[in-house]
């Protein structure tokens, strides 16, 4: 299977920027469009550490070196333990997004490399991870708000 670069970086770029997205918004801090932006360009070239021969712990350990860099650049820092508990947010949706699409690609059988912990489809495929994607956002971003009104609500009447 060949890879393409530019679907590579595409397919990272977006997600981080969803992930971040959504991270704001359980945050109840949206960053701005150029620190989003910057943060989903680190995304996108994140995804070609699955070119380099890492594995195990050093990948591991890259990947939450890059998390870290992808909190403080979208929503900045003021204590150290802030920006771990934001990292740990997008980490987590990073997880849940990561494990959601070896769903989809186990449940249609579709081939993929993976490599230092991550997975790189064929070009058909990242339209439909795309879109499922989106739907996931939209999905996870109307479950946020319920659960913050209902936090809400709570709050008013207690």
């Amino acid at each position: 299977m060949e890879i393409y670069g530019e679907y590579l970086f595409l397919e990272n770029f977006i997600t981080g920027i969803l992930l971040l997205l959504l991270t704001g918004r359980l945050l109840g801090q949206h960053p701005g469009k150029i620190r989003l932006f910057a943060g989903g360009v680190i995304c996108g070239m994140s995804g070609f550490l699955i070119l380099l021969p890492i594995q195990g712990v050093a990948s591991v350990g890259i990947r939450l070196i890059i998390s870290f860099f992808v909190t403080i650049t979208a929503f900045g820092g003021s204590s150290l333990r802030t920006i771990l508990k934001k990292t740990c947010l997008f980490l987590g949706f990073t997880f849940l997004s990561g494990g959601a699409a070896m769903a989809f690609l186990l449940w249609q059988q579709i081939p993929a490399i993976s490599g230092g912990g991550a997975l790189y489809v064929q070009l058909y495929t990242y339209g439909r991870l795309i879109c499922y994607g989106i739907l996931a956002f939209v999905l996870t971003d109307g479950f946020i708000y319920l659960l913050q009104n209902v936090r809400m609500e709570k709050a008013t009447r207690g």
